[in-house]
């Protein structure tokens, strides 16, 4: 018994496919043949030498712990308004935001600051932004009404 095919429009189309990716390839093969006496010169990147054994991941953590805490802000910011906020709620907060923040412009500065003495007073400045954010906020939270409290006030004006 003999299977014959009825050509369709999907044979029709995987032919021409086909036939485009062969005069592609006929096209390219014709260049080499061309550019066969030309000098062909190779790029060499340079790639930081490890030792043995070493793994260079240091990016890799930052990049994971950054994601980890950005989700773990979605909920602990919408818990407020479900549970009304409380001290937990508030240290949490007063801890978590600072690091959030701190994390964030220490790749914003990496990326933009290019003379490395800028660097190293922007990065400092940086640190010292992020510590008196997280002393007044534990601050606030200890001696005023906390976070949470405080932003209802805020919004109730």
């Amino acid at each position: 018994m003999s299977h014959t095919t009825t050509p369709n429009s999907s044979n029709v189309v995987n032919i021409s496919v086909m036939a485009a990716a062969r005069a592609v390839a006929l096209r390219q093969a014709a260049m080499l043949r061309a550019t066969a006496g030309m000098q062909v010169r190779t790029i060499r990147t340079a790639v930081p030498a490890l030792s043995a054994g070493a793994v260079n991941n240091s990016g890799t953590s930052h990049w994971k712990i950054e994601r980890a805490l950005s989700v773990a802000l979605v909920p602990l910011c919408l818990s407020p308004f479900v549970t009304g906020g409380g001290f937990t709620t508030d240290m949490m907060l007063a801890v978590a935001l600072p690091i959030h923040n701190h994390m964030g412009m220490d790749v914003v500065l990496s990326d933009y600051v290019k003379p490395d003495s800028l660097m190293n007073a922007s990065k400092a400045l940086n640190w010292v932004v992020g510590c008196g954010t997280t002393a007044g906020l534990v601050y606030f939270n200890l001696n005023d009404v906390g976070i949470c409290k405080g932003l209802a006030q805020f919004w109730a004006l």
